[in-house]
């Protein structure tokens, strides 16, 4: 569930007194948190501050300084003291984000003075989360019972269509967090504060702020012809500088029957509407799904990969004289049963078609492009259906983000209804697996794109039958339980990975 919140509380104005480098005795002292007590470590403070900046070779850049305390209050909870870092670097991009100015502290109380210890040595550990983002982590050591860590960090990014996401709500609770931002007037973002709704306040105000743009012209001021000549022009701005805090923020609750953990936190998003120049039209950045639609079908990754299934043919016996309901079903159990999937989840391949049905196995993507070209090889109107699969989060409605999106699956409409299909998974024709029915999914297509409903038609059916016999002093029951359609796949899956003795032993 989504809101808009904007709260004014006077009570919230104080700031908590933290000044990097400089924890007080009060916080080495401290053996719970105030407001969750059975915490095991909480965020002491954190702050934020994002701006923006111009450099001549890159263009519009912004800088997000980052600043984080910790309390670990229980040694166990050591996971706490690994400092983990989102970086926004999509695979094949020219733009970039960048990490840079670490300052990392680690204080114990010996007796009643603070030990203060600095970090000059990081073990970085880089890991690709998916085709967008990698996972830039390094641990801080010498963590005890009742140390206060601190760290901060800047980002630089190129990205300005979405800001960095600001998150309010932690996995720990959070005792106070700050965040700042200044936008000079040029850039008109849309700003909701989303997830769980948590007290807070905001402030704004207007600030005056110059960039100085340099360029390189071959006319200087003169109208003399000199090569190679640098000249530069000052643009000032009225940019909204606004500024959030919050405090006695409890952590975000494992509660059971959530798809998608990640749209809970409280937290601040950024999307980048229009730009609007001195002297210039307005320049309209948020794409709509119709211009999404066509750059996906123009993609070398996924569009240009639709009509590539030739490598089907002669491989299924007798096709030629099936209906269009059993000639899809036999396509789809042809590559199923050839594939093995890679564990991959994604929307776009370099390797489907025969060069992935030559390999025999590959990402979904790779596998369900295939199928999707196979199916159109015998004029098959089949689709490719992008989706966020559960746990990755909630695609928006209205404005394209290429990032909300990490899995492709196929579709056909048989005497019009839609059948959905996955060949990366082992369920039959036209079910999808449960990590796919998460919201709506976007058809990609020239004619018929439009969202999809995933959840539609997917039944999860238990019927339990209890037969009680009582003779004498005897009571005898005998229990039968069916599973139908998803409850079905569910438990058939989880008896392929038990062994007959197990399953002997649990009945």
């Amino acid at each position: 569930m989504f809101y808009f919140i904007y709260y004014h509380n006077s009570s919230l104005a104080q700031q908590y007194p933290f000044k990097f480098g400089k924890p007080s005795l009060e916080d080495l002292k401290k053996t719970t948190c105030d407001f969750y007590p059975e915490a095991s470590s909480m965020v002491l403070a954190e702050k934020g501050y994002l701006r923006f900046e111009y450099n001549n070779s890159k263009g519009w850049r912004y800088t997000l300084t980052s600043q984080i305390r910790k309390k670990i209050f229980k040694k166990t909870d050591v996971y706490q003291g690994t400092v983990r870092i989102f970086v926004y670097n999509p695979i094949n991009s020219n733009s970039e984000e960048s990490i840079y100015g670490f300052k990392d502290y680690s204080y114990n109380l010996e007796g009643n003075k603070i030990s203060k210890e600095k970090i000059n040595s990081r073990e970085f550990n880089k890991r690709r989360v998916n085709d967008y983002i990698v996972e830039v982590n390094y641990p801080i050591p010498n963590i005890k019972s009742g140390t206060v860590i601190e760290y901060e960090y800047n980002l630089k990014s190129d990205y300005l269509n979405n800001l960095r996401t600001w998150t309010f709500q932690q996995d720990i609770p959070v005792a106070y967090s700050e965040f700042t931002y200044t936008i000079p007037e040029w850039f008109h973002y849309q700003n909701n504060q989303l997830g769980n709704s948590i007290q807070g306040q905001w402030t704004s105000e207007t600030v005056q702020e110059k960039f100085t743009i340099r360029y390189k012209t071959d006319i200087d001021r003169s109208n003399t012809f000199k090569k190679n000549v640098y000249e530069s022009f000052d643009l000032e701005s009225n940019s909204i500088k606004k500024k959030g805090i919050f405090k006695n923020i409890p952590p975000i609750k494992d509660e059971p029957f959530i798809t998608n953990e990640v749209d809970i936190p409280s937290r601040l998003e950024f999307q980048l509407n229009t730009i609007k120049f001195p002297h210039s039209k307005i320049e309209q950045v948020a794409g709509d799904y119709e211009s999404f639609n066509k750059d996906l079908l123009k993609n070398s990754e996924l569009g240009e990969h639709l009509n590539k299934g030739n490598f089907i043919k002669d491989k299924i016996p007798g096709i030629e004289k099936m209906e269009l309901t059993e000639k899809s079903n036999a396509i789809f159990k042809h590559l199923q049963n050839h594939f093995s999937w890679n564990k991959k989840h994604r929307y776009f391949s370099s390797n489907s078609g025969r060069s992935a049905y030559n390999k025999k196995e590959g990402s979904v993507a790779d596998i369900n492009l295939s199928l999707i070209a196979a199916l159109r090889h015998f004029d098959i109107p089949a689709v490719p259906i992008i989706l966020s699969t559960r746990g990755h989060g909630t695609i928006h409605p209205f404005y394209s983000n290429y990032e909300e999106f990490n899995y492709l699956i196929a579709g056909i409409e048989i005497d019009g209804k839609m059948f959905l299909m996955d060949a990366s998974s082992n369920l039959p024709f036209g079910h999808l697996p449960e990590k796919c029915r998460n919201g709506k999914g976007w058809i990609v297509d020239k004619q018929k794109s439009g969202w999809i409903d995933l959840k539609k038609d997917s039944k999860y059916d238990v019927m339990t039958l209890l037969n009680y016999e009582i003779q004498e002093d005897t009571l005898t029951v005998n229990v039968s339980q069916q599973r139908k359609n998803y409850a079905g796949f569910k438990k058939m899956n989880a008896l392929k990975q038990t062994t007959t003795e197990a399953f002997k032993g649990k009945s």
